[in-house]
């Protein structure tokens, strides 16, 4: 296995926390509301976007995404924040997946796989809207 990825609602220090105890790395989608340390400085997700808005990110033309891959800190320890810009609609909008991967692996390969992440999503959704999945069928225990 090489690591796992990781909505937001899977908590992100317990998660980071998990990485670092069993050497099994994550990539999590984070909340903009989030504090790290970014070169000494305690900064919230939404305000390091203000230091990197999408021009300063790097194009990854075969996602339209642009991407900056940053060394962050929290109280469990050091790992990486990617922020994601991507058009939606026209406009640019951004969010953030923090990683434990080591640098080895490259954002190109983190991006693939969290592309991959939500195709499946979006084909659990599909199923449970058009077959009913969602919701229990049987009439009785």
């Amino acid at each position: 296995m090489a690591g796992l990825l990781l909505d937001g609602e899977f908590g992100r220090d317990a998660a980071v926390t998990f990485s670092r105890e069993h050497q099994i790395p994550v990539l999590i989608r984070a909340k903009a509301n989030m504090t790290v340390q970014f070169e000494g400085e305690g900064l919230t997700l939404d305000a390091l976007i203000r230091q990197f808005p999408p021009e300063r990110c790097h194009r990854y033309a075969e996602f339209g995404w642009r991407v900056r891959r940053l060394p962050v800190a929290r109280e469990v320890g050091e790992f990486d924040v990617l922020i994601v810009w991507r058009k939606v609609h026209g406009e640019w909008t951004r969010f953030f997946l923090f990683s434990t991967f080591g640098g080895d692996v490259t954002v190109r390969s983190l991006l693939r796989a969290w592309k991959a992440r939500w195709g499946i999503e979006m084909i659990h959704r599909f199923f449970k809207q058009n077959l009913g999945l969602g919701r229990c069928h049987c009439r009785t225990i």
